[in-house]
């Protein structure tokens, strides 16, 4: 009857057939395979080990003891756990001196940092989500702004953008228009030899070099309109409202009586051709003094026309805040991607090798370990440039 069922499921004992004295006497095996239906349709095939949202969590909840999606049970406290289908891939936790201790607010905690540890690939490619669930009598509003960083160097462009395109096919600025290039910087698109992601409302005015001629056509003009989430990249780009500057929103929910228990599904970076530092944002803060003990691109001050704004979140982050919005408590995680399978499978013993590079070992070895950029990779190039296809 297991055959029945798809690869990895077995049906559910009914005991029925067990108890059925007459079923030697059915003459018309017809009415058997009918009633194999039916039974199956009755009970279903059960996924083994998957058996709704509590049996798809992470580590922290294998015993099915958190409540479910959508349920609120008071004493399971404030806490955040992932649910995957391979959910033993993905290893969360509280804080970085244990494995072990689940993501969960303990009393009289204020804020917590969570991490989830899973091998680079399985961030790349394996579905996962983050559960986060707050009981009824803790906050009055919830918040949850996932991560996201500036990808591109960013510039506001307030005047007509004006580039030429010469006989080599070069973009940039041709001061005597003799069909070379002087510069290759102009504007907001380039400056100090560095492309950026020109926001604003602005006119580009394009000359292209015309060999027919042995001069510049006519100049084409586009008025363009960009905000800051074309220079953005991360998940809450694309799950969180945007502002009217194109940044991504924090929405405040009333959750007060009843608290909250939702799932935040995290796209895989493989569906977009992108590395897995598009979601995976662990840091070392300590490669990072220069820029606030940050990565550069995780908090950056840009101006966007209407002021100077504060662009980038480092983590994902649960907000819990009382009536007047201050602040009650809140959990940060982040994604640590280890670099091999050896590594990760040992990280109780050796908690420091997730960023182990180098090459494989023979007869692979011109096989690079870290097969994605990560953001300890990403030190000197402050804004990372990804190419997001859609």
């Amino acid at each position: 009857m297991a055959g029945l069922c798809k690869t990895g499921e077995t049906v559910q004992s009914v005991g029925m057939f067990s108890s059925y004295k007459g079923i030697n006497a059915v003459k018309n095996l017809w009415q058997v395979a009918a009633a194999i239906l039916l039974i199956m349709n009755i009970h279903g095939c059960k996924k083994d080990g998957l058996g709704g949202h509590d049996s798809t969590a992470g580590k922290n909840s294998k015993q099915n003891l958190n409540p479910s999606v959508g349920q609120v049970r008071d004493s399971s406290g404030f806490f955040v756990e992932v649910l995957a289908r391979e959910f033993e891939l993905f290893n969360m936790h509280r804080g970085l001196s244990s494995f072990d201790e689940p993501c969960k607010l303990a009393d009289g905690e204020k804020v917590l940092d969570c991490f989830i540890d899973a091998e680079e690939q399985t961030f790349y490619a394996q579905p996962f989500s983050l559960h986060y669930h707050i009981p009824s009598s803790m906050c009055a509003y919830v918040s949850f702004m996932p991560f996201y960083f500036v990808n591109h160097q960013s510039k506001l462009q307030t005047s007509s953008l004006v580039m030429y395109v010469d006989k080599n096919g070069a973009l940039g600025i041709d001061n005597n228009q003799d069909g070379v290039n002087d510069s290759s910087d102009f504007g907001c698109y380039k400056e100090q030899g560095v492309p950026s992601c020109c926001v604003g409302n602005f006119l580009e005015v394009k000359y292209v070099w015309n060999p027919a001629s042995n001069s510049y056509g006519e100049p084409t003009t586009t008025n363009i309109t960009r905000k800051m989430n074309a220079c953005l990249g991360g998940p809450a780009v694309r799950s969180q409202p945007l502002n009217e500057l194109g940044i991504p929103t924090n929405e405040y929910i009333w959750v007060s009586g009843q608290g909250v228990s939702k799932e935040y599904q995290i796209e895989t970076p493989a569906k977009h051709n992108v590395a897995s530092a598009w979601i995976a944002n662990f840091f070392d803060p300590a490669q990072h003094a220069a820029t606030n003990n940050l990565p550069g691109a995780f908090r950056e001050d840009i101006d966007v026309g209407a002021g100077v704004f504060e662009v980038g979140h480092p983590y994902y982050s649960i907000g819990c805040y009382d009536t007047d919005l201050e602040k009650v408590a809140q959990i940060n995680v982040q994604l640590r991607e280890w670099n091999t399978k050896s590594a990760f499978e040992a990280r109780n013993t050796n908690p420091a090798a997730y960023d182990d590079t180098g090459f494989e070992s023979d007869p692979f070895s011109q096989e690079q370990k870290n097969d994605f950029k990560d953001w300890f990779d990403l030190i000197s190039d402050v804004h990372p440039d990804f190419v997001y296809k859609d």
